[in-house]
């Protein structure tokens, strides 16, 4: 069934004039950016939106992995603070997010010369609740991956079979996921900053699936998310992490008993 779905796959690419793959440096988008450019060379190119919603940690993985495999890229820089719904953090900030991001990258596509314009979605992703997918079916953005019915285990197992270096990369949603939706006021890009350095306190002792989320409607208190397994990891250096927390500002530090669910605000 794999080898079914990654010959649709192909199909789709080798139908393709001269794509542009919105890259995020994640797993899905690199393996589709990959196989494009495998498939029809110089005619496919990648593009990456840097934004402060993005940690720092972040862009610099998205740029060694597109080192590591010559992605062909365009940079960009976009601001969606910008737009009222994003920094509110509503619960449509996906929406107005991705509108923006994908109407710039459409608005170079055309400029460039590009046949079409393709991000990372996968068969998965149709059962989350993912309001920006409603804003690239507008666009009318194509996502081969998804097309193809290829999951993200799908696409794991196929990008290590291929060598790519993040084949088992963890998702890392951008950081207004830490932040409860409908704020009264506007999130900036101070607080964003806050947020990585904080998770960076965390990186010294855990090594992925964890978050600091803001809790409450003060952005001085914090709740750690973490695997059940990483939990005595923090409480054997909880005097350490909490120190370092507290010289970020946080004031209440909280650690959720519960283990770690991605996306738990949505829930």
């Amino acid at each position: 069934m794999l080898d079914y779905k990654k010959n649709y796959l192909i199909q789709c690419i080798e139908r393709a004039q001269r794509p542009l793959i919105a890259y995020s440096g994640g797993v899905d988008s690199s393996y589709l950016l990959f196989m494009s450019q495998r498939l029809l060379g110089s005619k496919a190119q990648g593009i990456f939106i840097s934004s402060p919603l993005i940690s720092a940690e972040e862009i610099q993985s998205a740029q060694n992995t597109a080192k590591t495999h010559q992605f062909a890229l365009e940079w960009m820089e976009l601001d969606p603070l910008s737009q009222p719904a994003v920094a509110h953090n509503t619960k449509e900030r996906c929406y107005h997010c991705k509108k923006l991001l994908f109407s710039a990258i459409l608005a170079y596509a055309k400029a460039k010369g590009f046949s079409e314009v393709w991000d990372g979605s996968n068969w998965d992703d149709r059962n989350e609740y993912r309001p920006g997918r409603k804003a690239i079916h507008e666009l009318g953005v194509g996502s081969p991956l998804e097309k193809a019915e290829l999951t993200k285990t799908n696409v794991r197992e196929l990008a290590r079979l291929e060598g790519l270096v993040i084949y088992n990369k963890p998702s890392t949603p951008c950081l207004l996921t830490r932040f409860p939706y409908d704020l009264p006021y506007a999130i900036t890009k101070e607080q964003l900053l806050r947020v990585a350095e904080g998770e960076r306190v965390l990186s010294q002792y855990l090594i992925n699936n964890y978050r600091l989320r803001q809790d409450g409607l003060t952005f001085d208190n914090a709740r750690i998310e973490a695997p059940e397994w990483d939990l005595d990891k923090i409480m054997e250096n909880r005097e350490a992490i909490v120190e370092d927390l507290k010289k970020l500002g946080y004031r209440h530090i909280a650690l959720d008993l519960a283990p770690f669910i991605s996306g738990s605000f949505d829930r």
